[in-house]
């Protein structure tokens, strides 16, 4: 019964009558206050979750085989295929250098040695206006009607 009592000082009587009238509004404003800014990092959370999730592949591959009279028969899930040996690259690698450096009076071999040096390069690759460069600088046809380039690749590091 003490919280009816109103106090002698008025300045604690005006405090207690603005706390009763509008004491419950401001807990409730702090409340949704709450509840917005819990709202809002949870939404931001789940934003960035979901970003990170967009940028996840989660492609499987599924091998679905045709029979002869047309019905789709499934074959299930390719295996892991490993890595290629160091081996394959250093002998891609060198037939690379050797297709790109050769230079033969021969135009039907010269030209199947840049069709094998543009078969290992990409079209949107720096590498790929790099070697065009180098071809418009130093055409190999040009130089083959002075002097020819045999290619030996002894070591690939």
């Amino acid at each position: 019964m003490a919280a009816d009592r109103v106090p002698e000082n008025p300045y604690l009587a005006a405090r207690q009558e603005w706390s009763e009238r509008y004491g419950s509004y401001v807990k409730a404003a702090s409340a949704w206050r709450i509840v917005g800014i819990l709202g809002l990092s949870m939404a931001v959370i789940g934003f960035g979750y979901a970003m990170y999730l967009s940028t996840q592949v989660k492609l499987v591959p599924y091998i679905v085989e045709v029979d002869k009279l047309g019905t789709a028969v499934t074959a299930g899930f390719p295996q892991q295929i490993e890595y290629a040996d160091a081996r394959v690259v250093r002998s891609t690698l060198g037939g690379f250098v050797s297709s790109f450096r050769s230079i033969t009076p021969d135009a039907v071999v010269q030209k199947q040695y840049i069709d094998r040096t543009y078969a290992l390069l990409r079209t949107s690759d720096p590498s790929t206006e790099k070697i065009n460069a180098w071809f418009r600088g130093n055409s190999p046809f040009e130089r083959a009607k002075k002097n020819t380039v045999a290619i030996e690749v002894n070591n690939i590091v």
